[in-house]
């Protein structure tokens, strides 16, 4: 019997070591998905050299030559530091949530491809400006440089999710801009509501009943 109970609990341990391993392992392997903070990365896709440099926060700043190579700057530290939400974003936008996440995401990607935003950030694109397809061409360069050259782990969010980010393309730039407009204009309804009172009502009633909205015209 007591044979019995010391290779239990040699199992016991021997199970305990192993998943200590494993988790330290897993914990190394996921740290590779960090953002580089040191050193010097080589691209192609600048014309002159261009620092990133970040304080103790983590808040970056960008050095470059040309405005474009900034640009460039500025899609890679974002893809290092936010891809994640970046890609989340996007199809948030397009309405492709629920290829990744699940039936329970339909009606959100539903309300979107009703709204078109995926349709509408290209057609922006398509009527931009030479210097504003330049600078969503730079920007679009570096997030795509950070993918082709980025080593080890994904953000765990992809890990857990598994699938892998797409290209970034200039249009899921302008995507952003207008999910963030829908997100700033969820007071839509207060907004009606206190313009159809503020023609209604008079001058000093409205006042007093909603100085704020008053001070804020």
């Amino acid at each position: 019997m007591r044979r019995w109970f010391r290779w239990i609990g040699l199992g016991a341990v021997s199970i305990v070591i192993l998943l200590i391993v494993a988790g330290l392992g897993g914990l190394i392997w996921l740290r590779t998905s960090l953002p580089q903070l040191d050193g010097s990365i080589a691209v192609s896709e600048i014309t002159n050299a261009t620092t990133i440099e970040r304080d103790n926060r983590g808040v970056p700043t960008i050095r470059a030559k040309t405005l474009n190579d900034a640009y460039f700057a500025l899609g890679f530290a974002h893809a290092q530091d936010r891809l994640f939400q970046m890609d989340m974003m996007r199809r948030l936008g397009a309405g492709r949530l629920s290829e990744v996440i699940g039936r329970q995401t339909v009606p959100v990607d539903r309300l979107m491809r009703t709204l078109n935003f995926k349709a509408i950030a290209e057609r922006q694109f398509q009527d931009g400006s030479p210097a504003l397809k330049s600078a969503l061409a730079a920007y679009t360069a570096g997030v795509n440089a950070f993918l082709a050259q980025r080593s080890g782990a994904l953000p765990p969010e992809f890990v857990l999710l598994g699938y892998r980010p797409e290209p970034w393309q200039p249009e899921d730039s302008l995507l952003w801009g207008r999910i963030m407009a829908l997100q700033l204009s969820s007071n839509q309804a207060e907004e009606r509501l206190n313009l159809e009172l503020q023609k209604k009502l008079p001058a000093d009633l409205f006042k007093i009943l909603l100085p704020a909205a008053q001070s804020a015209s």
